[in-house]
């Protein structure tokens, strides 16, 4: 399976239901042939870029926790798993100031 990054689009600041941290964009993970620009919507998933906390966004585009399905659905979804050690490489490598 071959991803890309899509473009990061600037969100409204939400806070990490886990670590707090204010995150206040998204980078949508794509494959080669799909667009470069991503609007997160109702639904998505998102993980934090400070803890790796994931998350979903509700109707309102705030963070809610997944529910125990979801986490199920996921740990079978080539594309997440993927993402999500992506995201632990860099949160483990990220020069702490």
């Amino acid at each position: 399976m071959k991803l890309k990054l899509a473009k990061s689009e600037h969100t409204e600041p939400k806070r990490c239901l886990k670590c707090g941290e204010i995150n206040d964009a998204a980078t949508g993970i794509v494959d080669k042939h799909a667009r470069n620009t991503l609007k997160p919507k109702p639904g998505d998933i998102m993980i934090c870029f400070y803890c790796g906390h994931v998350m979903r966004l509700n109707d309102k585009l705030a963070f809610r926790e997944l529910t125990v399905e979801e986490r199920q659905q996921l740990v079978s979804d080539q594309r997440f798993q993927m993402t999500k050690t992506a995201v632990g490489h860099v949160i483990k490598t990220r020069i702490k100031h």
